[in-house]
């Protein structure tokens, strides 16, 4: 199921809504929203997948995972620690995490990687392995907790989804500055 025709190039807490009716079978989730324009509303109280009962695989980008955190009233800053920030979105049948780092600060995504680990003892019960595409190495400390806690912890490569194709119409200079190509 592709949500380009309503997603791109702009995108809110809406896409999850619209995905919701398939929460009873949905088995693999991939939202790629690399290169993705967040139009308002970015946060909605139900902005997560804790209700979806199938999915098993799931890729998200860090920007979809973190910037959902916003509060209803619009302000900047995250509400909900970025320790909280994954686990918070995440559905409990969970076996594989595939994240694509897209502008985020590092530290922020290292604690919500900790943070997942402590919640994998009582949430995450099937999650055996996390992949990460991003350039640089996290630090040890992701490492050891992911091995420690029985998660196998890689790093991969995933070009963007969306780039347009065929037939899509072409970005003009304004989507140009935002780095959509």
């Amino acid at each position: 199921m592709r949500f380009s025709e309503f997603s791109m190039p702009g995108f809110s807490a809406d896409v999850i809504e619209e995905i919701r009716d398939y929460r009873h079978s949905l088995e693999t989730l991939h939202l790629d929203l690399r290169d993705v324009i967040e139009s308002s509303p970015p946060y909605r109280p139900d902005c997560t997948f804790h209700d979806f009962e199938k999915p098993e695989h799931v890729f998200l980008n860090t920007r979809l995972v973190f910037n959902t955190l916003r509060d209803l009233e619009g302000i900047d800053g995250p509400t909900v620690e970025g320790r909280h920030a994954i686990t918070r979105l995440l559905p409990p049948s969970i076996a594989s995490l595939h994240l694509v780092w897209d502008d985020l600060e590092i530290d922020r995504f290292e604690q919500g990687l900790l943070g997942l680990v402590d919640a994998t003892t009582d949430h995450f019960h099937h999650l055996k392995l996390v992949g990460l595409d991003y350039a640089e190495r996290l630090d040890e400390t992701v490492h050891q907790a992911m091995l420690g806690a029985g998660i196998e912890f890689t790093y991969e490569r995933w070009p963007v989804s969306f780039e347009g194709g065929p037939g899509a119409e072409e970005p003009d200079d304004e989507w140009m500055g935002y780095g959509i190509q």
